[in-house]
C-alpha cells in the first residue's frame, strides 16, 4: 500500500516541539466559533500548562508556539474559504 502524499511530504518536526504541537491540537477545540474562527483563549493555554506541570519557560514557549500556530491555522482556514467561494486566495 503506497504512503499518502500528506504523510510522505509532511514537514519535519524538530525534537522537543511535539509538546507544543500536541498542546495546539488539544486546545484547538477550546476556541470560540461563530461568525468567524476565534482565537484559542489565553486562559485555556494557561490552564493546559498548569495541569501539564510545565515550568515558566515551557509555559511562555507554549503560549508563543500555540499563538503562532493559531495564526497560521486561521490564515489557512481563511484561504480555504476563499477558494471554495471561487475567489483567489
Amino acid at each position: 500500500m503506497p504512503i499518502p502524499n500528506a504523510i510522505k511530504n509532511a514537514p519535519a518536526l524538530f525534537m522537543g516541539l511535539e509538546l507544543y504541537l500536541l498542546g495546539f491540537l488539544d486546545l484547538s477545540s477550546s476556541r470560540q466559533s461563530g461568525m468567524s474562527l476565534g482565537d484559542i483563549p489565553w486562559g485555556a493555554i494557561q490552564e493546559y500548562c498548569d495541569r501539564s506541570g510545565l515550568d515558566d519557560v515551557q509555559t511562555a514557549n507554549m503560549h508563543h508556539h500555540i499563538n503562532q500556530m493559531d495564526i497560521a491555522w486561521k490564515q489557512y482556514q481563511k484561504s480555504k474559504e476563499k477558494r471554495s467561494d471561487g475567489k483567489p486566495s
